[in-house]
């Protein structure tokens, strides 16, 4: 399977066919953290938009760390209020703790980081969950896991 193949597969899975406006942000490590261009900001119609959104992403995973929002939005903005919803309920580990799903249903994807401890994990559901669900359900996700507290929110 390509890898287009495998980015395009993941992302349905993530936004599925509802329409709306995807996230992606780029971080371009070789910069300083107050130089404008350490994060491109890039806004994607999903899904008329597909290949765009992969292309830009197998273009820049070798020079930029590459972040995508799993919510969509009504707009082309990543603000709260603009959150029209998900599919998936998420935790980020950027550590030294590895997962453990004791007492909870085991996740539909794990995507590995960069170590085996940095790791991204997505509990998909059949319908599209509003933005209080998803930071109830993420964020006691988050504590019970001991994952990363930072990325709990919709937005």
């Amino acid at each position: 399977m390509s890898e287009h193949s495998v980015l395009l597969d993941f992302f349905r899975r993530i936004w599925r066919e509802e329409k709306g406006y995807i996230y992606i942000a780029l971080k371009d490590p070789t910069l300083p953290k107050d130089d404008p261009r350490f994060w491109q900001r890039k806004f994607f119609e999903w899904p008329a938009e597909e290949v765009p959104v992969i292309q830009t992403v197998l273009a820049s995973r070798s020079s930029h760390d590459v972040y995508f929002a799993p919510s969509i939005f009504r707009e082309r903005s990543s603000k709260k209020e603009h959150v029209l919803g998900s599919f998936c309920y998420w935790v980020e580990f950027d550590g030294t703790v590895q997962a453990e799903f004791t007492d909870l249903p085991n996740p539909n994807m794990i995507v590995q980081t960069s170590t085996e401890t940095h790791q991204h994990i997505y509990w998909c559901v059949d319908q599209l969950i509003g933005v209080e669900q998803i930071e109830a359900v993420n964020r006691a996700l988050t504590y019970q896991l001991k994952a990363d507290a930072s990325g709990w929110d919709a937005n």
